[in-house]
């Protein structure tokens, strides 16, 4: 086995694999696999050489596609907003796809998660790109059709380009859709971007080397060496027919796990329902269960629209827990804070901070729901927090893949009753004393564990819908989930919204 190699090895080697003149490579690197680069100096030198080999290969009429994920968005909190910069922001998946998106002539897709870099003619497939990773229209969907070829430089066949586009639209049940938000460079202005997520089970965790073993017996991969590694070669649409297949067959068949109960996974994963309790504005396990409750003692239909659904321009979020809260000032004194002082969708926080910087984090305002532009956060008395201390803070919270429920009382869709289930936990005898008056009721009523529930459900009946005149939400006082509901769902992959549908949605006090 050969430990170095030259540039002129590289350049023969990409044309024994088959890569030539007019070519479109989607390019995935680990260099450091081949060995030492004789005369190279430093790692530039090695990004260098297979830069300047693979654009002499696919020639001025050729393109190189190579991925410079960040991530960006995914960073992003109300307190500290992320910004993506097409040209400055890093790629954050190995040293050559930064060099290489800092070369001449290169340009870079607007994905704040996982862009591209893309040098030659199929820079146009990056134009215009609709704000979805990888729905439709998404560039994975765009390169099909177009004779991509994949290329693994020092990578072997497991790793595919498309893999979560594969799981995508194969709705596998491990990953599911969520919103957002950040900035782009030079704009003021949040944008959403709407991104498929993996369970945080391992059993998510991809994994793609048996699928692409395979692909390779049946020559849908081929190789050539390079030193003492490999140059992997395939045709971006046949793998991705075989992809497709295979998952056709097999939904697990690009992860660690296999089939089983994602729900159940995620319960555990969270000790839920030990530390669970209601919370207004957010899906919890306490909150789906009182949905569950009240269907079976009025005899309604129970419905369930799971984490990721597309409602719309809504998609309903992750359930959310929090299972201990604390605050500790320098002399040990503990502040007057439990877990419902913790704001809903609140992210977990351990550390040292000063009061100053505290405060930042109390009663935390987004124009968006939380559940779309996420801090942590709680409320508390700001007379209570001294700007010089230091605080000790351990918020220890999160979200995971559930669904939202419905109690449904079928009806005349000429009027339709809503009720929010946190409203009902807020003030049981009330509401339980007005759903026997509309269990007589020839109207449709709904009892929803979430608002997001309600518009899945609209999106489900439009058709029933189209000539209703009335929505009316039910509030036991002016404090009541609809009074700061937002109609806006925020999901920028789509233009079907809510608003644009004109239903009447009254607000009316009971």
């Amino acid at each position: 086995m050969k430990n170095s190699y030259t540039k002129k090895d590289i350049l023969e080697s990409l044309q024994n694999c088959g890569i030539k003149k007019g070519d479109t490579v989607f390019v995935t690197t680990s260099l450091g696999m081949f060995g030492f680069l004789k005369t190279a100096k430093n790692l530039d030198d090695i990004n260098e050489a297979f830069y300047l080999s693979l654009c002499e290969c696919v020639g001025a009429s050729g393109s190189i596609i190579v991925p410079t994920y960040s991530y960006t968005f995914g960073k992003h909190t109300v307190t500290a907003p992320a910004v993506y910069d097409e040209e400055k922001t890093g790629a954050e998946i190995g040293p050559f796809p930064e060099f290489f998106r800092q070369q001449d002539g290169v340009v870079r897709s607007c994905d704040p998660f996982m862009s591209v870099a893309i040098k030659g003619p199929a820079s146009a497939l990056i134009e215009n790109l609709t704000p979805t990773s990888y729905g439709h229209d998404c560039l994975f969907e765009r390169l099909l059709g177009n004779n991509v070829i994949c290329l693994n430089l020092g990578l072997g066949p497991n790793w595919t380009a498309f893999i979560h586009y594969a799981d995508y639209l194969a709705n596998v049940p491990f990953r599911y859709d969520k919103l957002f938000s950040g900035l782009y460079s030079g704009s003021k202005k949040i944008k959403q971007w709407l991104y498929s997520v993996p369970l945080l089970s391992a059993e998510a965790t991809a994994n793609a080397h048996s699928v692409g073993l395979e692909a390779e017996s049946v020559g849908i991969w081929s190789y050539t060496t390079l030193g003492r590694g490999r140059l992997y070669k395939a045709s971006y649409d046949d793998y991705f027919i075989f992809v497709l297949k295979k998952l056709q067959e097999n939904k697990w068949a690009l992860a660690e796990g296999e089939d089983c109960d994602v729900k159940l996974l995620e319960l555990k994963r969270c000790n839920i329902p030990h530390n669970d309790f209601a919370k207004s504005g957010a899906i919890t396990y306490f909150i789906n269960e009182l949905v569950t409750s009240i269907s079976d003692k009025f005899g309604f239909e129970l419905l369930v629209f799971n984490t990721g659904f597309n409602a719309l321009d809504h998609i309903i979020p992750e359930a959310w827990y929090c299972s201990s809260a604390s605050i500790t000032d320098s002399l040990g004194h503990n502040l007057p804070i439990d877990t419902n002082s913790i704001l809903p969708y609140s992210q977990s926080f351990e550390g040292k901070i000063t009061g100053f910087n505290l405060k930042k984090h109390i009663n935390i305002n987004s124009k968006f729901p939380r559940y779309i532009e996420r801090d942590w956060g709680l409320v508390i008395e700001q007379r209570l927090i001294q700007d010089d201390e230091m605080y000790s803070v351990k918020i220890n919270c999160g979200t995971y893949f559930s669904h939202a429920k419905i109690a449904f009382k079928r009806g005349s869709f000429k009027c339709v009753n809503v009720i929010n289930a946190s409203d009902f936990h807020q003030s049981r005898e009330l509401y339980d004393f007005k759903l026997k008056e509309l269990k007589a009721s020839p109207f449709c009523t709904l009892v929803v564990s979430h608002e997001t529930a309600m518009v899945a459900w609209i999106a489900e009946h439009r058709q029933e819908l189209e000539l209703n005149q009335e929505i009316n939400l039910l509030c036991s006082s002016k404090d009541s989930e609809w009074y700061s509901w937002d109609m806006c769902g925020y999901n920028p992959a789509t233009k079907d919204s809510l608003i644009k549908q004109n239903y009447n949605f009254k607000k009316v006090l009971i």
